[in-house]
């Protein structure tokens, strides 16, 4: 009988492990810039897309928005656009989100609701999620992540 239990218990592990990594499909969203404007992650369809979860209070975010802005024209180079995803709801003041946007070389984008964070299954800052070509998550870094490592994530799609 425990021989029986313990199977069944791997069968199921096996199986939900399966399931939780059959689809690497990202989720689409659309969200507004700082400037009021529709940023659709279906709109980079055909290219590979860093997004970087981020508030500004955090100070790895702020580490990672500044190294992701000295590398822009290196992403550009290697075919990587770069979109930041502001979780709102976690921000003091907007105002402050829009300075630091001004600052940057690519599109932030506000999540008010964090509905574009939920559903990437963001717990926290920074997260910076590598999407491929096909729209498929291929890497997923939770806190500081070096260039080398963004890089590299596009390499084994």
């Amino acid at each position: 009988m425990q021989s029986r239990t313990r199977r069944v218990f791997v069968a199921l592990c096996a199986a939900f492990l399966l399931f939780s990594y059959s689809s690497t499909e990202t989720f689409a969203f659309s969200l507004q810039d700082t400037d009021g404007a529709e940023i659709a992650l279906h709109d980079y369809k055909g290219e590979q897309v860093l997004l970087l979860f981020f508030t500004t209070w955090c100070e790895v975010c702020q580490e990672e928005l500044a190294m992701l802005a000295e590398n822009k024209q290196l992403f550009s180079e290697a075919g990587i656009s770069l979109i930041a995803v502001n979780m709102t709801d976690d921000e003091l003041n907007e105002r402050v989100v829009e300075e630091v946007a001004k600052q940057l070389p690519f599109p932030v984008v506000l999540d008010p609701d964090q509905l574009a964070s939920r559903q990437y299954g963001v717990l926290g800052v920074p997260m910076t999620i590598a999407v491929n070509e096909d729209g498929e998550e291929v890497s997923r870094f939770f806190g500081p992540s070096s260039l080398e490592q963004l890089l590299v994530a596009f390499d084994n799609s």
